[in-house]
């Protein structure tokens, strides 16, 4: 289409506002697997609309790391995701996108690998950050977004 020309008048825009409610909800996480013991001063997971966002999660189980390394730690995070999920009413099919932090970015095939076992098709999109390090010395940390059905596209 061309670009109008000064002065004249170009094609009718219309644009679309939507606005998001953050709606609080009791925190959950604190009875899940692997979730700290104490109440952190934000929330573990929120919903916005039809949209629940988690914040970042380790490979923790009561209250600590667990040993093993990535792939240990990977395997735990999805576990405590799963719960953050569960206490929402939600499951791992739900989760639409993925950011992962790592230590060591040449993990990314044992993530390719845990990421594929525990996702069907659609799995979520994903980004991967290599980040010089993480709280208490953690090798991986996920976030995840997930959607209701209401939020699905």
């Amino acid at each position: 289409m061309p670009r109008p020309a000064v002065g004249e008048e170009g094609p009718e825009l219309r644009l679309a506002c939507v606005t998001v409610v953050l709606q609080p909800i009791d925190p959950v996480g604190d009875s899940s697997v692997g979730a700290v013991t104490s109440t952190p001063p934000y929330s573990r997971i929120r919903r916005a609309g039809p949209l629940w966002v988690t914040a970042g999660i380790l490979g923790r189980r009561d209250g600590d790391l667990v040993p093993g390394g990535t792939g240990a730690e990977l395997d735990q995070a999805l576990a405590n995701l799963a719960a953050l999920a569960a206490d929402a009413g939600l499951g791992l099919a739900d989760v639409v996108r993925l950011v992962v932090y790592l230590v060591d970015i040449d993990d990314m095939g044992l993530l390719n690998d845990r990421f594929t076992q525990a996702f069907a098709e659609p799995r979520p999109a994903r980004t991967t950050v290599a980040v010089a390090a993480l709280p208490g010395g953690a090798r991986v940390e996920i976030e995840a977004t997930l959607a209701s059905d209401e939020g699905r596209g």
